[in-house]
């Protein structure tokens, strides 16, 4: 059985980032659905479940459209995030790059992606794990054509 469409869009997602810059915090890009503290070696990228809710974006007779949201968060080392502790990268470089690879466009690995929306400044919980350490995040709407499920009406 196939994965479920928002999973496949995260994974997607994480692997297409890695190759978005030569710096080792390009390289720890990770998926996942919670922090896991051991996976995680800072500075690192982190893909993720925006909410993990998605939005309905209009349709067809035959087809929905939906958005699913996904984070994108870079972490430094510590609170005070200097350079050094992004090993370069800086929050402006970070979010142009997401920004110009997505906004607007197509993801060539899922077939049923539409479009792209590259949300700047997502709703974003100061209980997580790791927030003291988070440099900035993004936050992308995926939007996908899938077939209307019946309703039997």
């Amino acid at each position: 059985m196939a994965a479920p469409l928002h999973e496949r869009i995260r994974d997607a997602v994480a692997a297409d980032v890695k190759t978005l810059g030569t710096s080792p915090v390009w390289t720890r890009t990770l998926a996942m659905e919670l922090w896991e503290p051991k996976a995680a070696v800072l500075p690192c990228i982190c893909v993720s479940y925006e909410g993990g809710e998605e939005q309905f974006r209009g349709g067809s007779n035959e087809r929905d459209y939906i958005g699913y949201p996904v984070l994108i968060a870079m972490h430094g080392v510590g609170p005070i995030n200097t350079p050094e502790d992004r090993q370069g990268i800086t929050p402006i470089e970070f979010r142009d790059r997401i920004r110009a690879r997505y906004h607007n466009k197509r993801i060539a690995a899922i077939p049923e992606c539409d479009n792209c929306e590259f949300v700047p400044n997502p709703i974003l919980n100061l209980e997580l794990p790791q927030y003291e350490k988070l440099t900035t995040a993004v936050a992308l709407i995926v939007v996908c054509s899938v077939p209307r499920a019946y309703t039997g009406s």
